[in-house]
C-alpha cells in the first residue's frame, strides 16, 4: 500500500454538524489519489472510538477498511491517521419482543427515523396522464428512486439516463432473484414493513398524486405490510427511499 502524509479537509457541502459528510470528504479526498485505492466511500463510523469504516476498490475488488479520525471541535474538519485495517462488514440481527404497543411504537418510530419526513412538490401542470400512488385495499404505493437525471442529490452528485436505466435493470434483477433485502437505517431487517416489488424508468411525463413526475424518472413500487406504517406514508408523514448503492465518482473539470 502506498503512504502518504497525512491531512486535514473541510466539509464543502454539508451542514457543520454534518458528520457524516465531513468525514466521507475526508476519506474520499485522502484515499482516492493513492494508487491501491479507488473509489472510496464511507458506511459508518463510530463516534465513541472515533473509527470510521469506508469501502474502496482494491485491485478490482471492493473491500472494507476502518481508519482512525479526530474531529475539530465544530465538526467541519476531520483529520485521518492515514492507517487503514481492512475488516469484514457483518449484518447482526436480534430477536424483538413482537408482544404489545411498544412494538408497533419502536417499529413505526424506527420507519420515522429511516424516511424521514416529506414535503408536498408542486404540481405544474394538471393536464398530464396521472397515476395512482397509493392502492388503499393492497398497501401499495409508487415512490420516487434516487433522483431524475437532470437533478443533482444532496451532496451534488447526479445519474446520466443510461446509468438510471442500469440501475433499474440491477434492481429487477436483485428483485427477481430474492437478494434484495429491505432495510431500517442500511441495517435493521424489515421485510416485515415493507418490499420493492419492481422498479422502472418513466417514459412520459405525468403526475402521481400531487407530484409532477418528468420523462426518465425512475420510480419504483413498493408493498406494504404493516397497517401503522401504511397509514403514516399516506398521511405524508414518512416518505423517501435509500437505494443504498454503490456509485463511482467522476470529476468533472471545466476549462
Amino acid at each position: 500500500m502506498t503512504n502518504k502524509i497525512k491531512k486535514e479537509f473541510t466539509i464543502r457541502k454539508a451542514l457543520s454538524s454534518n458528520i457524516r459528510d465531513t468525514l466521507n470528504n475526508a476519506v474520499k479526498d485522502y484515499y482516492r489519489n493513492l494508487d491501491d485505492y479507488g473509489w472510496p466511500w464511507v458506511l459508518d463510523y463510530d463516534e465513541d472510538t472515533n473509527q470510521v469504516y469506508f469501502e474502496a476498490e482494491v485491485y478490482g475488488d471492493y473491500r472494507c477498511f476502518r481508519d482512525t479520525y479526530t474531529m475539530s471541535n465544530s465538526d467541519t474538519t476531520a483529520t485521518l491517521s492515514g492507517t487503514p485495517v481492512e475488516v469484514v462488514r457483518r449484518t447482526a440481527y436480534e430477536d424483538i419482543d413482537s408482544s404489545g404497543n411498544d412494538f408497533e411504537r419502536s417499529v413505526m418510530n424506527a420507519i420515522k427515523k429511516y424516511f424521514g419526513g416529506s414535503s408536498k412538490e408542486e404540481v405544474i401542470n394538471k393536464n398530464l396522464p396521472v397515476l395512482k400512488q397509493f392502492e388503499d385495499e393492497q398497501m401499495v404505493a409508487i415512490e420516487k428512486l434516487y433522483i431524475h437525471p437532470d437533478d443533482v442529490d444532496g451532496v451534488g452528485d447526479t445519474i446520466s439516463l443510461e446509468d438510471t436505466y442500469a440501475m433499474v435493470d440491477s434492481l429487477n434483477k436483485a428483485i427477481d432473484s430474492g437478494s434484495l433485502q429491505s432495510g431500517l437505517f442500511h441495517k435493521v431487517n424489515a421485510d416485515d414493513v415493507f418490499t420493492v416489488v419492481k422498479a422502472w424508468v418513466q417514459e412520459v411525463d405525468c403526475v402521481i398524486g400531487e407530484t409532477q413526475i418528468k420523462e426518465g424518472q425512475p420510480l419504483i413500487k413498493v408493498q406494504f405490510h404493516n397497517k401503522d406504517a401504511w397509514d403514516l406514508r399516506k398521511a405524508g408523514e414518512i416518505s423517501g427511499i435509500s437505494i443504498g448503492a454503490r456509485a463511482k465518482e467522476i470529476e468533472v473539470i471545466n476549462e
